[in-house]
């Protein structure tokens, strides 16, 4: 194979440099690009959700994390890993009951795996999309946690939930899809959510 095979015309190139070869190629792509139709974040969850069974068991939606020594093809170990990190990072330890909250909860399996270890906790996960609420809602009461973890449709960058309410709050793979490149409504929304001298995760 010839080494110009592997390269891609950009749209940059100008006529001089665009041969009869690679012309038509250029404008295909170009009307591909402007006929792709725009999906929002609700459509997309809505339609490949079911397909994250394949991703994991558990329905956990973000990346996993890797500690030296893990098994890196023990997908679902991982995941569990990163629920593990996040809740180490949101120093509960030493309340009775503490309040924490998902900001773009997905199906809820973060949530789920707290309720495993905080039997007296109160949690509470907000998404975008209303397949999630309603799948979620679903594996939670099949799981027996229905009492203990609600899940609210509303807008994780400004959910009208009561300011200080909350001794915990995160955000996992739902921070990508946040506003702007500082994530600053999200993050603004945390720190209001925030009872006082609480840590923010994300």
């Amino acid at each position: 194979m010839r080494e110009e095979s592997l390269s891609e015309p950009t749209f940059a190139a100008t006529p001089q440099q665009w041969t009869p070869a690679n012309r038509d190629d250029v404008f295909a792509r170009k009307n591909v690009a402007k006929a792709a139709p725009h999906v929002s974040l609700e459509q997309y969850y809505s339609e490949a959700g079911p397909d994250y069974a394949a991703w994991s068991r558990e329905f956990n939606m973000h990346f996993g994390y890797y500690r030296a020594g893990a098994n890196p093809l023990n997908r679902e170990a991982m995941l569990e890993r990163m629920n593990a990190e996040v809740l180490a990072r949101l120093q509960v330890e030493g309340m009775t009951e503490p309040r924490l909250l998902d900001l773009g909860c997905g199906l809820g399996a973060t949530l789920r795996s707290f309720a495993r270890q905080l039997p007296h906790s109160r949690l509470l996960g907000v998404t975008r999309v209303p397949w999630q609420v309603e799948q979620g809602r679903a594996l939670n009461s099949a799981a027996g946690y229905c009492d203990r973890i609600a899940v609210l449709q509303a807008d994780y960058e400004n959910t009208a939930l009561p300011s200080s309410s909350f001794d915990g709050v995160y955000a996992l793979e739902s921070s990508c899809y946040a506003q702007g490149v500082d994530k600053r409504r999200l993050l603004g929304e945390a720190h209001r959510l925030l009872a006082r001298w609480t840590p923010c995760c994300r």
